[in-house]
C-alpha cells in the first residue's frame, strides 16, 4: 500500500492552522510548536515574524484544519492486515462472483500459497446462502482456499484446506460434521483452524499484515488503536511479532490480549486483557443473548456462552492483578453479567482504578446504563454497527423489530448519564474509518443514538484516551501531550452534518512525526 510517509524530524512548526480541540473548542490562525521528544511545546496565534531554528520543519498549512489523533477501541490489527491482503468479496453479489474473484487470486498467486478471503456475506447473495466447499473445490482445486464471513463468526474453506489444517474427514457425521462436508467450520473448529492457519503463514508476512494494517489506519486519520488480539481468534504465536514491531508501527498499539488467564497476562507484563472474552454472540447469528425473543425466530433469545461464576472471577482476578479486563457484551442478559461481576469486584476490592470494560453495549436499558455509570466503568462501542445495521432496512430491524432496535446502542441515553463511552470499529467486521464512525454517532438513524459533533469528537478522542489510560498525554490538543494530531480539508464543527463523512484526512501525525501525508 502506498504509505506517502513523509520523514520528519521530531521538530516541528505546523502554521496557520484553525485547531480543533474536543475541550477548548476551535481557534483560528495558530501555530503548534513540536518539540524533540515529539510533545506539543505551544499553541500560539500565528506569528509571520517568527524565529525559526533551522533545524526545524515547518509546514504550512493555509488555514486547514487540525484535531487530536483519533483513538479507535476495538481494532483486530492482524485480521485487518490480513483482510486487506485478501481477496475481498464484500462487493459480490452472487456466488460466481466469488468464483471468479477466487479464480483470479489462484492464477496471480505462488501455486503453493494459501487463497485468502475476507468480506462473505450471504445477506448480500443472490443465492442466500454461503459458498460451499464443492463450489469453492471446482473454482481453486488443489489450492487450498479459506473464507473468512464478515463477522469473523464462522469459515468457508475447500477440501484442500481441510487436509492442510488436519480437520476431521468429510464422512464424519454428526453437527460439525455435516457442516464441514459443505465447507463450513465454527465455533472451536472455527478457532483451532484459525491457529493452524496462522502456524502455516511465513513471520514475513505475519510483520507485512500488521504493518499494513496499522498504515492503513493512520490514512485513515487513527493514531491509537486498542488492538485485541491473540487467544482463541488467531493463536497466540503472533503476539511476540507484534511486540517486537510495535514501535516501527504506524500507530500506537494498545495491546489486548484474549485470555482469561491473569496470571499468565501479569506474567507477560500487560496490562489489559480480554476483549473479545465472549459473553454472548451477535445479533446477526441470533446468539447475541438479549432480553426478548428474536422478532424472526419465535423461541430464540441468543445464547450466554459463560456462567456467572466464570464471569465473576474473570473481573475479580484481573481486579486484584491490577489488570484491565474486557469482555464482549451485546445483548442485554450478557451485559447484565458483566456489570453483577464489575459490582462485585468492586466491592469485594474497593478503590483501585482498573477501568474494567464492556466491547458493545448493544441492548443495554435505562438501568443498566445507569449502573455503568456508576461504577466508573468503560464502554467500547463501534457507532457503525447502528449506522450500517439498524436503519429501518437494516439486519437488527429483521432480527429485534423496529421499535427495539430503535433503542440499541443508546449513545445519547450513555453519555447524558456519564458513561464513560469510546469508539471504536471492531475493524475488519467494519470499516476502521473513525470518520464514517464519528459521521455514524451524528447523522445516527434514531434519536436515542444521535450525538453532536462535538460529543463525537469526543469518544474518539478524550474518552478513547481515559479507557487505555493515557488521557494525561492523548485525546486533545493541550501543551505537553503527545503530538497527535490529523488534518483535515474542511472543519468539522461548521460542515453540514449529513456530510461529515465527506471530511478527507491530509496528514496523520504520531507523536511529532508524519505517519501519512496526501499534502503533496
Amino acid at each position: 500500500m502506498e504509505n506517502n510517509r513523509m520523514q520528519s524530524s521530531c521538530n516541528s512548526i505546523l502554521t496557520c492552522v484553525t485547531v480543533i480541540s474536543p475541550t477548548f473548542g476551535e481557534k483560528r490562525m495558530q501555530d503548534v510548536l513540536i518539540n524533540d521528544n515529539g510533545d506539543i511545546d505551544a499553541i500560539e496565534e500565528h506569528d509571520a515574524n517568527r524565529k525559526i531554528d533551522i533545524n526545524s520543519q515547518v509546514i504550512n498549512l493555509e488555514g486547514k484544519f487540525i484535531i487530536p489523533g483519533l483513538i479507535d477501541t476495538h481494532f483486530h490489527l492482524m485480521a485487518t492486515g490480513l483482510s486487506e491482503l485478501s481477496v475481498n468479496l464484500l462487493h459480490a453479489t452472487e456466488i460466481p462472483d466469488i468464483q471468479e474473484l477466487l479464480a483470479a487470486a489462484k492464477e496471480s498467486t505462488d501455486e503453493e500459497s494459501w487463497i485468502l478471503a475476507t468480506g462473505l456475506n450471504e445477506e448480500k447473495l443472490k443465492e442466500k446462502r454461503p459458498v460451499t466447499r464443492a463450489e469453492l473445490d471446482a473454482c481453486c482445486g488443489s489450492r487450498p482456499v479459506f473464507i473468512d464471513h464478515r463477522s469473523l463468526h464462522y469459515a468457508v474453506v475447500n477440501t484442500e484446506a481441510i487436509k492442510r489444517l488436519g480437520l476431521l474427514d468429510e464422512g464424519t457425521s454428526g453437527g460439525s460434521g455435516e457442516e464441514l462436508r459443505e465447507g463450513i467450520i465454527k465455533d472451536n473448529l472455527l478457532n483451532k483452524s484459525r491457529q493452524a492457519l496462522m502456524r502455516g503463514l511465513s513471520k514475513s508476512f505475519l510483520q507485512k499484515s500488521l504493518r499494513y494494517g496499522s498504515a492503513l489506519a493512520a490514512k485513515k486519520g487513527l493514531t491509537t488503536v486498542h488492538a485485541i488480539e491473540g487467544g482463541e481468534l488467531f493463536g497466540d504465536e503472533y503476539l511476540s511479532i507484534l511486540l517486537d514491531i510495535r514501535d516501527e508501527l504506524d500507530t500506537w498499539v494498545n495491546l489486548y490480549w484474549i485470555t482469561t488467564d491473569i496470571d499468565a497476562a501479569h506474567q507477560k507484563g500487560l496490562q489489559s486483557v480480554g476483549g473479545d472474552i465472549l459473553l454472548d454472540g451477535t445479533l446477526g447469528s441470533r446468539t447475541a443473548a438479549l432480553w426478548k425473543d428474536y422478532a424472526d425466530e419465535e423461541g430464540c433469545s441468543g445464547v450466554l456462552y459463560r456462567t456467572q461464576a466464570e464471569v465473576d472471577e474473570f473481573f475479580f482476578r484481573a481486579r486484584q492483578a491490577g489488570i484491565q479486563p474486557a469482555v464482549h457484551a451485546i445483548g442485554g442478559r450478557a451485559i447484565e453479567q458483566a456489570l453483577n461481576a464489575i459490582g462485585v469486584a468492586e466491592k469485594r476490592l474497593p478503590g483501585i482504578d482498573n477501568r474494567p470494560r464492556i466491547e458493545h453495549f448493544g441492548e443495554a436499558n435505562k438501568a443498566q446504563i445507569n449502573r455503568a455509570s456508576e461504577l466508573r466503568m468503560g464502554v467500547a462501542s463501534q457507532p457503525p454497527f447502528a449506522y450500517l445495521r439498524g436503519g429501518p432496512d437494516g439486519v437488527y430491524c429483521e432480527r429485534m423489530g423496529t421499535e427495539r432496535a430503535s433503542q440499541l446502542y443508546a449513545f445519547r441515553l450513555m453519555l447524558d448519564q456519564g458513561v464513560q463511552l469510546a469508539g471504536g470499529s471492531d475493524s475488519p467486521v467494519v470499516s476502521l474509518d473513525p470518520i464514517l464512525g464519528m459521521h455514524s454517532c451524528i447523522n445516527a438513524h434514531y434519536e436515542a443514538q444521535r450525538l453532536s459533533v462535538q460529543e463525537a469528537l469526543q469518544i474518539y478522542t478524550i474518552t478513547g484516551a481515559w479507557l487505555g489510560f493515557e488521557e494525561r498525554t492523548k485525546g486533545d490538543l493541550q501543551v505537553g501531550m503527545n503530538a497527535d494530531l490529523v488534518v483535515l480539508d474542511r472543519n468539522p464543527l461548521s460542515i453540514e452534518p449529513t456530510s461529515f463523512q465527506d471530511c478527507e484526512v491530509l496528514l496523520t501525525m504520531k507523536g511529532g512525526r508524519i505517519m501519512f501525508n496526501a499534502l503533496g
